[in-house]
């Protein structure tokens, strides 16, 4: 509560006395709940918050202030909902999807519990390219935008970490349960027509960021 709603309320407030009126900030796809809510379509910026979490109902709240300070002082502040980031680094968070890749190029066993546990993934450069298009645009059309992401299963994304490295010591306890055994799962299909028409923003396949990824690990270039 501290840091997502105190925090970044007290952002919003310094840069309206501070005569800042072009704010930018990180809410998440938590806002919008499990993907049962939604079918197999994509989530899009205008579906109503389904906030299941703590963590989720926080980053509503931030969205929230977000309009108010909008509506009140004329300031304009985007929010960016970052899917599930990946990176080398990454040790907070959802890291299931970072762990699967980052563990086996380390030559450490990964565990997880279902073979079909569901993830959005957006590498780290590609979100930052994301915010930093966002942010010199003086007035952007929306006031949300989704990053959207790649869709995969963690087994899927096992499959490919074996192609790198092929004794990949990568083990799921069940093949499938994920979608019926967990609370608080986050929707995993996300549209990024905002994005891609208004910043031009794609990405490439994450593939080729795992295969990054893992280069970057074996050459010990992580900083």
């Amino acid at each position: 509560m501290r840091v997502n709603v105190l925090g970044s309320d007290n952002c919003f407030e310094a840069a309206h006395l501070a005569g800042v009126d072009r704010v930018l900030f990180s809410s998440s796809i938590a806002v919008n709940g499990g993907q049962r809510h939604y079918g197999h379509r994509p989530v899009v910026e205008d579906d109503a918050f389904v906030a299941e979490t703590q963590y989720a109902v926080h980053k509503v709240f931030n969205e929230w202030q977000a309009k108010e300070y909008r509506e009140k002082h004329g300031m304009t502040i985007t929010a960016i909902r970052p899917a599930n980031i990946s990176g080398v680094d990454k040790i907070l968070g959802s890291v299931d999807h970072v762990a699967c890749i980052v563990n086996p190029a380390k030559g450490i066993s990964a565990r997880f519990k279902y073979r079909d546990q569901m993830r959005c993934i957006v590498y780290g450069d590609d979100i930052a390219e994301l915010f930093t298009r966002v942010a010199e645009k003086r007035r952007p059309a929306f006031s949300v935008y989704n990053s959207g992401g790649e869709t995969l299963s963690l087994g899927q994304l096992a499959d490919m970490v074996k192609k790198y490295i092929p004794d990949a010591d990568i083990a799921f306890d069940h093949e499938t349960g994920s979608e019926e055994n967990q609370k608080g799962a986050v929707a995993y299909v996300y549209d990024r027509t905002r994005i891609w028409e208004e910043f031009g923003v794609d990405y490439p396949p994450f593939e080729q960021r795992l295969g990054q990824m893992i280069e970057m690990i074996r050459l010990d270039t992580v900083t």
